[in-house]
């Protein structure tokens, strides 16, 4: 059969989508929509929260700013499906269940829990457990599957199911391929030996607080860091919840005795995500599959407008925090790249994916879209970029100039923290008589930095042969509608919009305020 373009081969399809109310998956619902105009139902997996009920939490979605561009008939085409990731058979209806299994052809799991910090054992129902629940339920959709007449594989309605991955599922290796690698334990049983274990096992094998890693480099010079630094918190006010003695708080992954479960992967989400992976593998022979896998998912480059963003995640956390003034170091290597990929290009790529697949009759594919390998940008000189731009838009809430410094050794970090974050923090909060308000700022900004650093004091080589072949097999009109070239980011431009989607969404700042908050930036 003759390859359709990417918009008629979505005509007239319905599609499954997990994860549609999270960052990528709303633009890929949008996009779908807006730019697939004859795309059949979109059925997306949505669970009650906060005391919305499904239909309730789908119309709150459609009102997002990232549907505006969408037309109105489009509402009429998203059906919520309630679910749940955690519960067995996806919490799906057998009548849900059943409409799902007759009408739809292409599935794309983008859900998962991407907290660097989360429980083990709910990460990997989440993430691990979800996925292989995903693939039972397109074994019954008749419309997705493969079969064989002799020695012939035959696949049936040009189907696909896509799952999204991260580039660092394979953290340990410095040079990944587009390739699945074999997992640090199998699947399945992890999952059963996790699920049979205590809350205080996992506590005890999962992770340890990063004051033990500044407990072990001051150990070095014979002096006993945790008592140090939590005599000096508990002289200065920090509740007890935040101190050296909580554990749970400030959390990395472990050197020492993670080694037990999740070896030398930084934490318990990029952990399950080769876990996830493998399970996608084993059943790519039944069921046609790609897996792609983004680095640095960060706010859009053009659509549905440049800069959109809706949360705090990641690098977007640390210029959140760094525009205001409320962290001042940050655990980084100024030359190795920074994997940072806009989400407009991923929900492309997603996109052109899942079309490719339905076609394809190899071996499983998977996408490394990244950027390091076609239009690098070393981490040092994007944190410039965009310090330039939020010197020229402050926030109207900056406490404290913008001058982030950035360094790769672990104990001058903690030295710098402790110099010019913790005790500046003290010395305000003293002389402004507020109830360690600052003092928390600081800790917090400990804390994530301790989960997000293992990305930046590292570099990788993502090999990306694929995603050059998927996008040389898009036509040049289609490449235009759905570019996924990374090429055509211009960093400068990008930090711009960058900075200025972290103004408009995030912190909300008012434009007519700007000329106030320029003004008190100079003080």
């Amino acid at each position: 059969m003759k390859r359709l373009s990417i918009k008629e081969f979505y005509e007239g399809r319905s599609l499954f989508i997990t994860g549609a109310t999270g960052f990528l998956g709303k633009l890929l619902v949008e996009k779908l929509i807006r730019s697939c105009p004859g795309v059949g139902q979109i059925y997306l997996l949505t669970r009650s929260k906060q005391g919305q009920d499904v239909a309730s939490r789908v119309t709150s979605l459609l009102k997002d700013p990232a549907f505006k561009r969408m037309p109105e008939m489009g509402h009429q085409k998203v059906v919520g499906i309630a679910g749940d990731l955690y519960q067995r058979g996806l919490g799906i209806s057998p009548q849900d269940r059943e409409r799902l299994c007759r009408e739809v052809s292409v599935v794309f799991h983008v859900a998962a829990s991407v907290k660097f910090d989360e429980d083990l054992k709910f990460i990997l129902q989440t993430n691990v457990g979800s996925t292989q629940a995903i693939i039972d339920l397109c074994k019954d959709m008749s419309n997705l599957e493969v079969g064989y007449i002799g020695v012939t594989l035959i696949q049936y309605a040009y189907s696909s199911f896509t799952y999204v991955s991260t580039a660092y599922s394979n953290y340990p290796r410095k040079e990944v391929h587009e390739k699945v690698y074999s997992p640090p334990m199998d699947p399945h049983k992890i999952q059963r030996e996790v699920a049979a274990m205590s809350q205080e096992e996992l506590a005890r094998k999962e992770k340890r607080s990063v004051y033990c890693i500044l407990d072990a480099c001051l150990e070095r010079v014979g002096l006993d860091g945790i008592c140090i630094l939590d005599a000096i918190m508990r002289a200065i006010g920090v509740s007890s919840s935040l101190r050296p003695s909580s554990s749970r708080y400030f959390t990395v992954a472990s050197e020492e005795e993670v080694t037990g479960i999740i070896k030398n992967w930084p934490n318990t989400y990029a952990f399950s995500k080769i876990l996830a992976e493998n399970v996608v593998l084993e059943n790519s022979k039944i069921i046609p599959s790609c897996i792609l896998r983004p680095a640095v998912v960060t706010s859009s480059v053009e659509e549905p407008v440049p800069g959109w963003i809706d949360n705090q995640n990641g690098i977007i956390r640390t210029h959140v925090l760094s525009s205001q003034g409320r962290m001042r170091v940050a655990n980084a290597h100024r030359k190795y790249n920074i994997e940072l990929i806009p989400v407009d290009i991923v929900t492309n790529a997603t996109i052109a994916a899942g079309w490719d697949t339905a076609y394809y009759k190899g071996d499983m594919k998977v996408f490394n879209v990244t950027t390091s390998v076609q239009n690098p940008i070393k981490y040092g000189e994007w944190i410039d970029k965009t310090k330039k731009y939020f010197h020229l838009s402050p926030p109207l809430k900056t406490v404290w100039y913008n001058s982030l410094i950035i360094v790769k050794n672990r104990g001058m970090f903690y030295t710098l923290w402790f110099t010019l974050d913790l005790v500046p923090a003290f010395i305000i909060d003293t002389l402004t008589l507020r109830k360690h308000k600052m003092v928390d700022y600081s800790t917090k900004s400990l804390s994530y930095n301790g989960l997000v650093s293992p990305f930046f004091i590292r570099s990788w080589k993502f090999c990306d042969k694929n995603v050059q072949n998927l996008l040389n097999s898009v036509s040049k009109e289609e490449r235009r509608e759905f570019n996924f070239d990374v090429t055509t980011v211009n960093w400068d431009t990008y930090a711009k919009s960058f900075v200025d989607g972290i103004n408009t969404f995030l912190t909300r700042e008012d434009p007519k305020k700007l000329p106030e908050a320029r003004q008190r930036y100079k003080k």
